[in-house]
């Protein structure tokens, strides 16, 4: 219930998150009813952007309410109402934010105490955690001055201050790159991803669909990249292949037909018949055709084989890398294509792209989610300010950087790979877990105890051995992750240069 009683303060937990497609699907009546009569029913909005508005005619002049409410309202594209709402009418007394912490143990939703009340001139702000909330907490005040129905960056004035200087750049991510697509939509992994290695001209790997080795023709696959396989500079290198049926021939994707794929790959046609129930049924029987093998969305399918930057769509801090043009994706990446007037190298754009600046804008103005990891999908990431070179030799120097990350990672790739695979060839590890991974990160003792989990116990004379070769390839990695750190943080540095920040305001970043 809203309290009306002037100064009474009201917080209203576990508020009812519905979203637009469940109340027109369930309530189209109320639906067309609150789109008539609710300034904040915009675009595909939660309901409790509706209690908001409905609260602010109820409290009396001297009232306050407050409600712990998910904070994706001040940047997301269905709170341009309720943004516009609150700031025309000066209704915010104070936000107390909290980030990716979690406040409810049975819901992953991360939330914010907003407090209303009428005929303020500015607002308190803090971003916090919940365990800190009953400190001496000093808050900020926001001006209404730059606030309407755009996203709410509230920031810091030093944070403000730097994002205003990015902004004054002439370029943004969206006026080069002529395209940022997310990947591969089959709507039945298990059935078209397969786990495996190339052997000769067929692909030898494990189907998830049917649990079973199974063995396909290479011609009718392409080489599969998920999330978790895109780091920072990372040297790509695909564990899957995706079954595709479709031609690619003069910048078209032409779909297969069953008869093609029967007779040029006959292994893989008896794969897809093995799954033909499932996939006629995918979306309530939309597939129960003659092209019932086909993707159901098959978006950007010519894309993949040119150039491209590529990241991971949830990352904790910058995590792109290039490709030649070799890889195709699912849903958990995206691409950067660039526009054809472009004359940059693709690798100076992800040194950019790729630097702490990026990520300092994107941790101020995009989407939070758990754990402090954010969301890098096309929205967020075409407003990035980018910068107009006055010669293209300037871009030598990142080049020249963005391939010495490239290659050192490719070494480092390479020797945590030889230590591991000399590991699982001579012990018996039933679990690859990520403390014998990550090996080079603890020390002797910690890898004797991680085969100890597994049963595993070598002899004295056994752990001597194990102990020298450990030591050596430990230190090797580590080296080049050292080289990896400082050439990374020298990119940092010539991008903060062309950007003109100060000592302060890099200082800023460094911290944020």
């Amino acid at each position: 219930e809203i309290m009306q009683n002037g100064g009474f303060d009201v917080v209203l937990g576990n508020p009812p998150y519905v979203r637009l497609q469940g109340l027109k699907a369930n309530y189209e009546k109320e639906s067309n009813f609150y789109q008539t009569h609710y300034k904040a029913a915009t675009a595909n909005y939660d309901i409790y952007a509706l209690f908001i508005e409905k609260s602010l005619s109820l409290i009396n002049p001297n009232g306050k309410i407050s409600y712990i409410l998910p904070h994706k309202f001040l940047i997301s594209e269905f709170g341009a109402g309720v943004r516009g709402l609150l700031a025309e009418g000066k209704f915010v007394e104070e936000i107390l934010h909290f980030g990716s912490a979690m406040v409810f143990t049975e819901a992953s939703t991360y939330t914010c105490i907003l407090t209303l009340s009428k005929q303020n001139e500015q607002f308190r702000y803090l971003q916090t955690t919940p365990d800190k909330i009953t400190e001496a907490l000093a808050f900020q005040n926001i001006t209404y001055e730059n606030l309407n129905s755009e996203k709410w960056n509230l920031n810091t004035q030093d944070v403000a201050a730097i994002l205003d200087k990015l902004n004054r750049q002439p370029l943004r991510v969206s006026d080069v790159f002529a395209k940022i697509f997310q990947g591969i939509a089959t709507s039945a992994d298990d059935i078209y991803f397969i786990q495996g290695e190339q052997k000769g001209n067929t692909v030898t790997g494990y189907s998830k669909a049917l649990d079973k080795k199974v063995v396909l023709e290479l011609g009718a696959l392409k080489p599969l990249l998920k999330g978790e396989d895109v780091s920072k500079y990372k040297y790509l290198e695909n564990q899957k292949f995706v079954i595709f049926p479709y031609l690619l021939q003069d910048g078209k994707a032409s779909p297969m037909t069953e008869d093609y794929i029967q007779s040029n790959f006959p292994r893989t046609h008896a794969y897809l018949k093995e799954n033909e129930k499932f996939l006629r049924g995918r979306e309530s029987g939309k597939m129960n055709h003659d092209n019932w093998f086909l993707y159901i969305y098959p978006k950007s399918l010519t894309q993949f084989e040119q150039p491209k930057i590529i990241t991971p769509e949830i990352s904790l801090g910058t995590n792109m890398t290039f490709d030649s043009g070799i890889f195709y994706h699912n849903t958990k990446c995206y691409s950067f294509i660039k526009k054809s007037e472009i004359k940059e190298d693709y690798k100076f754009w992800l040194a950019m792209l790729n630097s702490k600046l990026m990520w300092f804008f994107l941790k101020n103005t995009g989407n939070e989610i758990r754990g402090g990891y954010f969301t890098f999908k096309t929205k967020y990431l075409e407003p990035f300010p980018l910068p107009q070179l006055s010669e293209l030799s300037q871009q030598d120097i990142f080049i020249a950087k963005a391939d010495e990350m490239l290659a050192h990672n490719k070494t480092l790739q390479a020797t945590t790979g030889r230590f591991m695979k000399r590991v699982l060839a001579n012990l018996p590890i039933k679990n690859t877990t990520t403390k014998l991974a990550d090996f080079y990160l603890y020390d002797f003792k910690t890898f004797l105890a991680e085969l100890k989990k597994q049963k595993i116990e070598l002899d004295l004379k056994a752990q001597d051995s194990w102990e020298a070769y450990f030591d050596d390839c430990a230190a090797e990695i580590n080296a080049i992750r050292q080289q990896i750190a400082e050439t990374d943080a020298a990119i940092n540095q010539l991008v903060y240069a062309l950007y003109g920040l100060t000592t302060e305001e890099i200082a800023s970043i460094e911290r944020d």
